[in-house]
């Protein structure tokens, strides 16, 4: 039996982020790598999925910055796993990654954003179901 380790609601996304920037190991900002190929596949209040253009390594520290409706936000985020996307996405790799250091303010925003997202789904499967 196998049991699901998430703590949070899975948005699907399909997105790019406004913008992507692997931390330097030193935190030299000029040792920043901006990361132009990503995918953001979800979305969650602890982390999330996704296709990267570039191999990153295991450990790495991510700045994204998110559009969450009228809000921008930057998350940092650590990479936890690293492997091959599925063959028919486009980018090569898939990571996953759990925030780290969120302020309250920008986990509340993220958990409005996710809630807020997720009601939208649920009222249109409502409605394609009651159409049929």
């Amino acid at each position: 039996m196998s049991h699901e380790r998430r703590q949070y609601f899975r948005l699907r996304m399909g997105v790019p982020p406004i913008r992507a920037v692997m931390v330097s190991p030193s935190g030299n900002p000029e040792k920043a790598l901006e990361i132009k190929k990503i995918l953001i596949v979800d979305l969650s209040a602890g982390g999330m999925l996704c296709d990267v253009g570039t191999r990153l390594p295991v450990g790495s520290t991510l700045q994204i910055t998110l559009r969450l409706r009228e809000q921008t936000r930057t998350l940092e985020a650590t990479v936890l796993r690293v492997g091959p996307a599925s063959p028919e996405r486009e980018l090569p790799y898939r990571i996953g990654c759990q925030f780290a250091n969120l302020a309250m303010a920008d986990r509340d925003a993220l958990v409005a954003y996710l809630f807020s997202e997720q009601a939208s789904v649920l009222r249109s499967q409502r409605q394609h179901w009651t159409q049929q």
